[in-house]
């Protein structure tokens, strides 16, 4: 029995002292009694000093309270043992992590004896988890720094297009020569525009960040709408636009801005890539559980190499011939938005003779889903209106209070914060449209600030350059009734004049 009770312990402290990670002994005050050669080597001392300390010796100022916490409910009894991942400060100083665990050993009587310490070095895992986590950290504030850099982008460039529009607006020709030369600048500065609308909106959609807002519509009524839009651009280069529509059932849920969007961005590349004369055709089939929309065209197709790389972002852009123009967004853009609505957006075929077949599928009820009431068209201001129009850039506020004026309203214009100030206090107006971004502050503070300066809460729009979602939603908790995005349109811009609502500023959330 002797010789069997030496052998177990002959066994138990081989294993003890031979063991692949720290093993110890920990009394209750903290001491050591016992360690291996393994915890030695983790912790960087020999043996005979390693037994001068405590645990507490040895470990981060900042994992202590915790780890103490911990050892005192351990022999309290509130818990039978423990895990956690703590750092060590090895003899030579350097910081190393340990995942360390702990269980009380008691007498058969029920007396606390000590406590067995098992320590596992991390160190290399939570190195790499700090690595990734710093990684990830900076790929997040690239991509915030991206948002951003495109949303100044966005401001800087539509800044400029709203006086042109403004401007346009408030002019006809006095003749058929002049009408033409006024559509064509209108028609190439909202091409600008798109290409602008095009960057944001690859960039929601690579984030996530693109928000859909979905009612009944009637996909057909959609198309014959679009169709008309595009029929004066197909015309100019002798192309033919064919629709047969034969989709039983062509009402589905879906946001019909971007559906729009979709259509007009696979139209506008057949037109793009059909050679004058040519045939565009835009079919719809199905209606019962899903309905197709087919973009075909008679161009000289796309080749198999180009053909996994046509819906990349910037893929056109990026074409070493740019043959056609373009940011190369249209097709990427186009496919997310099918793809937010739940289908799908494929090149189904396309032969060197026979053209290019776009095809898109979206989800549709078996039964036709009942359409919104038709709402009437917006309603312009019903008398002159007193409106102070806050605007930093020259150009933009004298081609805006022009066009304001010679709607019939009365206009007062300034350009920062402390002149909108003054004015309100002087001056008795109906409301205020204003810019956001302002030389001497923030025309998200107006709202409030003039409510308190007039005793009465002021109708007001917000006109901007800035039109991302979460800016939108900044300008509304503001406390503007409306958020127009840079350049305007006349109609939108009256809408929002004659429907502006007194609006309390929301608190911070």
């Amino acid at each position: 029995m002797l010789q069997l009770l030496l052998r177990r312990e002959e066994d138990f402290n081989a294993t003890f002292e031979n063991a692949a990670i720290g093993i110890a002994h920990l009394a209750l005050d903290g001491r050591w009694i016992r360690v291996n050669r393994k915890l030695c080597e983790i912790l960087g001392y020999d043996r005979e000093a390693l037994m001068k300390l405590r645990f507490q010796d040895v470990t981060h100022p900042d994992d202590l309270p915790l780890n103490e916490v911990l050892v005192r409910r351990l022999i309290a009894g509130d818990i039978p043992d423990f895990t956690m991942e703590k750092r060590y400060l090895k003899k030579d100083g350097e910081v190393i992590w340990g995942n360390v665990t702990c269980a009380l050993l008691r007498s058969r009587e029920g007396d606390r004896r000590y406590s067995i310490v098992t320590v596992e070095e991390i160190t290399a895992r939570k190195r790499a988890e700090e690595e990734v986590a710093r990684q990830k950290a900076q790929a997040e504030a690239a991509s915030e720094m991206k948002d951003r850099i495109l949303s100044v982008i966005s401001h800087e460039l539509r800044t400029p297009l709203t006086p042109v529009l403004a401007a346009l607006s408030a002019f006809r020709g006095r003749n058929a020569e002049e009408e033409q030369t006024l559509a064509l600048i209108r028609r190439n500065v909202e091409h600008e525009i798109c290409l602008v609308d095009d960057l944001l909106d690859a960039t929601r959609l690579s984030h996530g960040k693109l928000r859909l807002t979905k009612s009944a519509l009637d996909l057909h009524t959609l198309i014959h709408e679009v169709a008309a839009s595009i029929r004066g651009p197909l015309t100019a280069r002798d192309l033919s636009l064919e629709l047969k529509l034969d989709a039983s059932h062509a009402t589905l849920a879906g946001d019909a801005a971007r559906l729009r969007q979709v259509l007009l961005n696979l139209l506008d590349n057949a037109r793009k890539f059909t050679p004058s004369g040519g045939k565009i055709r835009l079919s719809t089939h199905g209606g019962e559980g899903e309905l197709t929309v087919r973009v075909t065209n008679t161009g000289s197709g796309i080749s198999r190499e180009n053909a996994d790389r046509i819906f990349e972002a910037f893929e056109q852009g990026a074409s070493a011939h740019r043959q056609q123009g373009g940011l190369g967004l249209g097709l990427a853009i186009a496919r997310g938005l099918v793809e937010g609505h739940g289908g799908r957006l494929l090149l189904e075929e396309s032969t060197p003779s026979g053209g290019t077949t776009f095809a898109f599928t979206l989800p549709c009820p078996g039964e036709a889903l009942p359409l919104p009431a038709q709402a009437s068209l917006p309603q312009l201001a019903s008398g002159p209106r007193r409106i102070l129009l806050v605007e930093d850039h020259a150009d933009t506020r004298i081609a805006l209070q022009r066009l304001l004026q010679h709607q019939g309203h009365e206009v007062s214009s300034v350009s920062g914060v402390a002149d909108a100030m003054a004015a309100m206090r002087t001056g008795e107006f109906d409301l205020f449209v204003s810019d956001l971004g302002l030389p001497d502050g923030s025309g998200l503070d107006l709202p409030g600030a003039i409510a308190r300066v007039c005793g009465r809460i002021v109708p007001c729009v917000a006109l901007s350059g800035f039109g991302t979602e979460d800016e939108v939603r900044l300008s509304v908790r503001a406390g503007y009734s409306r958020h127009l995005t840079k350049p305007v349109n006349l109609a939108d811009l009256e809408d929002a004049i004659a429907t502006a609502a007194p609006r309390l500023p929301l608190p911070e959330a």
